[in-house]
């Protein structure tokens, strides 16, 4: 039916203070995810299933904590971050569709 991949990104310092005895319940864990389903089309040939060509649907997510309450961050700050997060979630889709061969259409 489709595949999916969910993660949770630790942060370094937050893992390590886990590990010296630190509280675990003060660790945002915001879980990220790729799935990949069938997009629920027909193949119009169904006989000859060498040349059937099912398309798919990948949907990307990330949860991403911008800025805590206790961060106050300027405009351009925000800007910055929405931008840095633009780049990895561009940078992932495209090397998933390398990873599975796909073409832009």
């Amino acid at each position: 039916m489709g595949a999916f991949l969910v993660y949770a990104p630790i942060d370094l310092r937050a893992v390590t203070s886990i590990v010296n005895g630190g509280d675990a319940t003060k660790v945002s864990i915001l879980p990220s995810g790729i799935i990949i389903s069938p997009d629920g089309r027909l193949s119009s040939n169904r006989d000859n299933t060498a040349n059937a060509q099912n398309g798919s649907i990948l949907t990307v997510t990330f949860q991403i904590m911008i800025c805590g309450n206790n961060n106050p961050t300027s405009r351009q700050q925000k800007m910055e971050v929405v931008g840095s997060i633009h780049g990895v979630l561009s940078a992932t889709i495209l090397r998933i569709k390398q990873a599975l061969g796909c073409s832009d259409l």
